[in-house]
C-alpha cells in the first residue's frame, strides 16, 4: 500500500492518495483508491483497510508521485509497515 500526495494533483492538490503499491525489480505502479483530506486521515484509512484485508507493506512518499514509478523512486519509499503492527 502507497499513501502520497498525487503529482499534478489540480483539485484538492494537498490531497493524500492511498492505493496498492506494484512493483518489480525495474518499475512500479500505484493503482490509487481513496483520497483523505490529511495525512492522519490516510493513515488511519490504511490501518482500517489492514484491519479488513490483512497485513501489507505499507509506504509513504515525503513527494508527491505519479502512478507510473521509477525504480529509484520505488527505493525512495519510506516503509511504515512497522507503525501498523
Amino acid at each position: 500500500m502507497l499513501i502520497s500526495k498525487k503529482e499534478g494533483q489540480k483539485i484538492c492538490p494537498d490531497d493524500y492518495k492511498v492505493g496498492w503499491l506494484m512493483k518489480d525489480g525495474t518499475q512500479g505502479y500505484w493503482m490509487i483508491w481513496g483520497s483523505c483530506k490529511d495525512l492522519k486521515t490516510a493513515l488511519s484509512c490504511a490501518r482500517d483497510t489492514i484491519k479488513q484485508k490483512g497485513k501489507r507493506d505499507v509506504y509513504l512518499s515525503s513527494i508527491p508521485l505519479d502512478k507510473h514509478l521509477t525504480l529509484e523512486q520505488i527505493l525512495n519509499l519510506e516503509n511504515i509497515t512497522l507503525s501498523f503492527r
